[in-house]
């Protein structure tokens, strides 16, 4: 608490003992140990809140940042649930099932999006069965903009903010998307996530098949592409989603397009055509 000298106030003894004495006093947030048995806990709203040997390691707990109490001065903290830092990763060292934490639950994490993540061995706290089954298991986890896909049906959506966006097959081959641009999953992974709206890149241009009328998405809105634009652009099929009537006309209208001051038409071509691969500064829309 780094209390200094002058901060303090000086009573003597008949004054300070007619304060009422209350529980002993820890800040928020404060890592205690309990001098006798060395369980370390994080005490939060009036509570001592467990950390476990395993997740101390994770999080780099140590003498310069843990306070040791007497036991007396601990065992007198009612206790609460386990300690996890929010985004931690758990291993159940009994099945092996790896999740993240956060808001008090824990969040699978499939085997497929796990090679997309690139962990490390060290930020992962394997912990005990029964502690890792006591935490509440909410919906699977999937990294923000990454591209699942349906393992039986093939069809495709991107993740973010909890849901599923998805991504009609037109949109997917513009994008370029491979098949190890994707995460796979089963029927009932992928129809537990909830849905959201449609997913277009941010600066792709989308056709309707049906009037052949060219727009460009623009945070989440597309914009009319006139005919000599197009031309000027030298755009071809092959940069061009061509999707469904309905599809297109559920896209909210944002104005009209304009090619961008200074640019040639083959820079813009370039430029523009290549703002549609896999774009991860992306617009969602229904």
């Amino acid at each position: 608490m780094n209390i200094k000298p002058a901060q303090l106030t000086s009573l003597d003894s008949s004054k300070f003992n007619l304060i009422p004495t209350g529980k002993d006093y820890f800040p928020e947030n404060m890592f205690l140990r309990n001098d006798q048995s060395g369980e370390i806990s994080r005490y939060s709203s009036g509570q001592f809140h467990v950390v476990s040997v395993p997740v101390a390691n994770v999080i780099g707990l140590n003498p310069s940042n843990v306070v040791t109490i007497t036991a007396a001065q601990y065992n007198k903290v009612s206790k609460g649930d386990d300690f996890f830092a929010e985004g931690m990763l758990l291993k159940n060292v009994q099945t092996g099932e790896l999740d993240i934490y956060s808001a008090g639950q824990r969040h699978t994490i499939p085997v497929p999006a796990q090679a997309k993540m690139n962990i490390a061995a060290s930020s992962v706290a394997t912990i005990s069965a029964s502690q890792f089954n006591a935490i509440l298991h909410g919906n699977d986890y999937f990294p923000d903009g990454s591209y699942v896909t349906n393992e039986v049906t093939g069809v495709i959506a991107e993740y973010s903010g909890g849901y599923l966006h998805s991504i009609s097959e037109p949109v997917a081959t513009v994008m370029g998307l491979k098949s190890t641009d994707l995460i796979p999953v089963t029927p009932s992974e992928y129809n537990a996530i909830p849905m959201g709206l449609a997913y277009y890149p941010n600066g792709i241009f989308i056709s309707n098949n049906q009037t052949g009328e060219v727009d460009q998405m623009s945070g989440g809105q597309r914009l009319w592409v006139s005919p000599q634009d197009v031309q000027a652009l030298g755009l071809t099929s092959n940069q061009i989603a061509a999707i469904s009537a309905n599809e297109f006309n559920a896209i909210p209208v944002g104005g009209v397009f304009a090619i961008p001051a200074g640019s040639s038409s083959s820079q813009s071509s370039s430029s523009m055509a290549g703002s549609s691969q896999k774009s991860q500064s992306n617009s969602s829309t229904s």
